[in-house]
């Protein structure tokens, strides 16, 4: 589990300031050494989004590349 205070999903750039947008590269390299290094069951907990997520966490390599 991974408990963070801000939604760790790539939800768009609509108040993305209140969110990991703004850390778009360190929440790749997070995202992509998870991956990588084969680490399953990664649960991320977080809050201040008013609202209740549940999905498969995706990363990008880059501005306008693909979701992973």
């Amino acid at each position: 589990f991974v408990c963070i205070p801000e939604p760790i999903q790539n939800l768009g750039v609509v108040n993305a300031s209140d969110r990991f947008e703004g850390y778009a590269y360190e929440r790749s390299d997070l995202l992509r050494f998870i991956d990588q290094s084969n680490i399953t069951n990664v649960v991320f907990v977080s809050g201040d989004f008013h609202g209740t997520l549940i999905n498969n966490v995706t990363y990008n390599n880059g501005p306008l590349q693909p979701q992973i």
